[in-house]
Protein backbone atom coordinates (compact mmCIF):
# COMPACT_ATOMS: atom_id res chain seq x y z
CA UNK A 1 0.00 0.00 0.00
CA UNK A 2 1.37 3.64 -0.86
CA UNK A 3 2.43 5.85 1.97
CA UNK A 4 0.23 8.81 1.52
CA UNK A 5 1.29 12.52 2.28
CA UNK A 6 -1.75 14.56 2.03
CA UNK A 7 -5.06 12.68 3.43
CA UNK A 8 -8.10 14.39 3.20
CA UNK A 9 -10.74 13.00 6.19
CA UNK A 10 -14.26 13.73 5.28
CA UNK A 11 -16.09 13.51 8.66
CA UNK A 12 -19.56 14.18 9.93
CA UNK A 13 -21.39 13.79 13.36
CA UNK A 14 -21.59 10.02 12.54
CA UNK A 15 -20.74 6.49 13.61
CA UNK A 16 -19.67 6.00 10.47
CA UNK A 17 -17.27 9.04 11.02
CA UNK A 18 -15.88 7.44 14.20
CA UNK A 19 -14.81 4.17 11.95
CA UNK A 20 -13.34 6.76 9.24
CA UNK A 21 -10.93 8.39 12.15
CA UNK A 22 -9.75 5.12 13.12
CA UNK A 23 -9.19 4.18 9.50
CA UNK A 24 -7.20 7.64 9.28
CA UNK A 25 -4.83 6.95 12.12
CA UNK A 26 -4.18 3.55 10.79
CA UNK A 27 -3.33 4.58 7.01
CA UNK A 28 -1.50 7.61 8.03
CA UNK A 29 2.45 7.23 9.16
CA UNK A 30 3.89 10.23 11.16
CA UNK A 31 5.02 12.41 7.83
CA UNK A 32 1.93 12.25 6.62
CA UNK A 33 -0.50 15.39 6.75
CA UNK A 34 -4.43 15.10 7.36
CA UNK A 35 -6.85 17.63 6.53
CA UNK A 36 -10.18 17.09 7.87
CA UNK A 37 -13.51 18.16 6.51
CA UNK A 38 -16.82 18.64 7.47
CA UNK A 39 -19.02 20.00 4.99
CA UNK A 40 -22.51 21.86 6.40
CA UNK A 41 -24.34 21.29 3.08
CA UNK A 42 -26.18 23.84 0.97
CA UNK A 43 -29.74 23.05 0.84
CA UNK A 44 -30.42 21.77 -2.79
CA UNK A 45 -34.23 23.59 -2.75
CA UNK A 46 -32.62 27.23 -1.71
CA UNK A 47 -33.00 28.80 -4.89
CA UNK A 48 -36.53 27.03 -5.70
CA UNK A 49 -39.34 29.54 -6.06
CA UNK A 50 -41.60 28.31 -3.62
CA UNK A 51 -38.81 27.90 -0.58
CA UNK A 52 -37.61 30.96 0.56
CA UNK A 53 -35.09 31.16 3.55
CA UNK A 54 -35.95 32.07 7.11
CA UNK A 55 -34.00 33.30 10.07
CA UNK A 56 -34.59 30.50 11.59
CA UNK A 57 -33.45 28.17 8.30
CA UNK A 58 -30.56 30.78 8.48
CA UNK A 59 -29.37 30.19 12.10
CA UNK A 60 -29.91 26.35 11.84
CA UNK A 61 -26.66 26.78 9.29
CA UNK A 62 -24.84 29.23 11.56
CA UNK A 63 -25.23 26.66 14.49
CA UNK A 64 -24.44 23.70 11.99
CA UNK A 65 -20.88 25.50 11.00
CA UNK A 66 -20.42 26.31 14.74
CA UNK A 67 -21.03 22.62 16.09
CA UNK A 68 -19.13 21.08 12.97
CA UNK A 69 -15.76 23.61 13.52
CA UNK A 70 -16.35 22.28 17.50
CA UNK A 71 -16.39 18.70 16.24
CA UNK A 72 -13.46 19.19 13.91
CA UNK A 73 -11.06 20.68 16.71
CA UNK A 74 -11.99 17.65 19.00
CA UNK A 75 -10.88 15.07 16.20
CA UNK A 76 -7.80 17.34 15.31
CA UNK A 77 -6.65 16.99 19.12
CA UNK A 78 -7.11 13.45 19.73
CA UNK A 79 -5.24 12.76 16.10
CA UNK A 80 -2.53 15.27 17.22
CA UNK A 81 -1.98 13.26 20.25
CA UNK A 82 -0.83 10.58 18.00
CA UNK A 83 1.27 12.47 16.35
CA UNK A 84 0.10 13.84 13.27
CA UNK A 85 -0.12 17.30 11.65
CA UNK A 86 -4.14 17.75 11.34
CA UNK A 87 -5.57 20.62 10.00
CA UNK A 88 -9.43 21.53 9.80
CA UNK A 89 -11.75 22.95 6.93
CA UNK A 90 -15.76 23.47 7.46
CA UNK A 91 -17.24 23.87 3.84
CA UNK A 92 -19.81 26.36 3.81
CA UNK A 93 -22.63 26.96 1.29
CA UNK A 94 -21.52 23.66 -1.16
CA UNK A 95 -23.24 20.02 -1.91
CA UNK A 96 -21.44 17.85 0.31
CA UNK A 97 -19.49 16.04 -2.58
CA UNK A 98 -18.62 19.40 -4.56
CA UNK A 99 -17.45 20.85 -1.25
CA UNK A 100 -15.19 18.07 -1.14
CA UNK A 101 -13.74 17.64 -3.85
CA UNK A 102 -13.19 21.06 -4.18
CA UNK A 103 -11.09 21.10 -1.29
CA UNK A 104 -9.30 18.31 -2.39
CA UNK A 105 -8.22 20.25 -5.06
CA UNK A 106 -7.09 23.22 -3.12
CA UNK A 107 -4.87 21.57 -0.88
CA UNK A 108 -3.48 19.44 -3.30
CA UNK A 109 -4.19 16.11 -1.33
CA UNK A 110 -3.38 12.47 -2.52
CA UNK A 111 -5.88 10.36 -1.21
CA UNK A 112 -9.48 10.81 0.31
CA UNK A 113 -10.54 8.84 3.01
CA UNK A 114 -14.90 8.82 3.78
CA UNK A 115 -17.51 7.07 4.97
CA UNK A 116 -20.96 6.01 3.29
CA UNK A 117 -24.24 5.38 5.46
CA UNK A 118 -25.33 2.68 2.89
CA UNK A 119 -28.88 4.55 2.02
CA UNK A 120 -30.71 2.25 -0.57
CA UNK A 121 -33.73 2.48 -2.34
CA UNK A 122 -35.78 5.57 -1.80
CA UNK A 123 -34.15 7.25 0.65
CA UNK A 124 -30.48 7.04 -1.57
CA UNK A 125 -32.93 8.25 -4.66
CA UNK A 126 -33.84 11.10 -2.35
CA UNK A 127 -30.70 11.91 -0.35
CA UNK A 128 -27.92 10.65 -3.06
CA UNK A 129 -24.59 8.98 -2.12
CA UNK A 130 -22.19 11.61 -1.41
CA UNK A 131 -19.47 9.05 -1.65
CA UNK A 132 -20.86 7.29 -4.64
CA UNK A 133 -20.40 11.09 -6.27
CA UNK A 134 -16.90 12.13 -4.98
CA UNK A 135 -15.83 8.23 -6.20
CA UNK A 136 -17.20 8.72 -9.92
CA UNK A 137 -16.10 12.50 -9.64
CA UNK A 138 -12.52 12.60 -9.27
CA UNK A 139 -8.97 10.47 -10.41
CA UNK A 140 -7.72 9.94 -6.68
CA UNK A 141 -7.67 7.20 -4.48
CA UNK A 142 -10.66 6.87 -2.45
CA UNK A 143 -11.62 4.80 0.54
CA UNK A 144 -14.94 4.32 1.70
CA UNK A 145 -15.61 3.19 5.27
CA UNK A 146 -18.94 0.98 5.99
Amino acid sequence: MPLYEHILVAVDDSDISRRVIKHALTLAHSKARISLVSVVALDPLLHADFYAITPAIGEYFKIAAEQADQRLNQLQAEMQAHGLVVDTHVVKDQLPAAGILELADQLEVDCILMGSHGRRGIEKWLLGSVAQQVLTQTLLPVMIIK
